[in-house]
């Protein structure tokens, strides 16, 4: 997941902000994140018996 938003940041060094491309490589930003956290969470509530 943290791959996917690495390769969207060096993407948008080279789209101006607001254009199409930005635009989309933000999502898959916030996308990638979001699923990353996701499941850290259900990690930490499920699997991490200690």
């Amino acid at each position: 997941m943290l791959t996917v938003a690495d390769e969207n940041w060096k993407a948008l060094e080279t789209n101006q902000e607001g254009t199409p491309d930005f635009i989309e490589h933000t999502a898959k930003i916030k996308w990638a994140l979001d699923v990353a956290a996701n499941c850290t969470t259900i990690y930490n509530v499920f699997c991490d018996k200690k």
